[in-house]
């Protein structure tokens, strides 16, 4: 009786628990926050892009950490992949603190996106560090391109992943994630939101 009454516990509190993945994307002149909450069956998502910034609080914070704009354009790549990951991590959380986002959202059942699910559910199940495993079979250093950051938690210590420019065949875990919520934007939404970003012209 005693484990029943455990179990019935355990079945209410993951199914009034949310789940959540926030990605944030940077590349050179864009910055976007897409963040998804799952409830039960159902997903909410919320795009945001950039919009305007306070530029001098901003560049007074970046002296104050030793940041150079040359660093952030490299993606702090010259800092090696641990230290680049940190570094990013406490670059765009400041920048967070004095950036406004315009915003659009939706919401919807998990059912009627598979794919999209699917590519949630995986970032949910998979440890830290296969997530932030990169295929690449070279070793040179990457100095442009694209910067994800998620942050993925699912009533456990919040996971925190990162990937330079990341493809189906570098990241096959993360790839589907991108790929299915820019859709998702592109059929329910349809807006201005990432034109001429990379990702979602493909």
């Amino acid at each position: 009786m005693k484990i029943i009454k455990i179990l019935v516990l355990c079945m209410l509190y993951f199914r009034g628990s949310s789940q959540v993945i926030e990605m944030n994307i940077s590349n050179i002149g864009q910055s976007f926050r897409i963040k998804t909450t799952k409830l039960n069956d159902e997903f909410k998502i919320v795009y945001m892009r950039r919009d305007t910034s306070d530029s001098q609080k901003i560049q007074a914070e970046m002296k104050k950490m030793g940041v150079s704009l040359a660093l952030v354009a490299q993606n702090f790549g010259p800092l090696g992949p641990e230290k680049a990951r940190e570094k990013a991590k406490e670059y765009y959380a400041m920048v967070d603190r004095y950036t406004y986002f315009r915003k659009d959202s939706i919401s919807f059942k998990a059912h009627s996106e598979p794919a999209f699910t699917k590519a949630f559910t995986t970032l949910l199940i998979t440890p830290q560090n296969t997530l932030n495993k990169d295929h690449r079979t070279g070793r040179g250093l990457l100095m442009d391109g694209v910067f994800f950051f998620w942050k993925i938690a699912d009533n456990a210590p919040t996971k925190e992943v990162a990937a330079h420019t990341p493809s189906a065949q570098t990241h096959p875990l993360l790839y589907p994630y991108i790929k299915s919520i820019l859709a998702i934007y592109r059929k329910q939404i349809n807006g201005s939101m990432f034109k001429n970003f990379y990702y979602y012209e493909q």
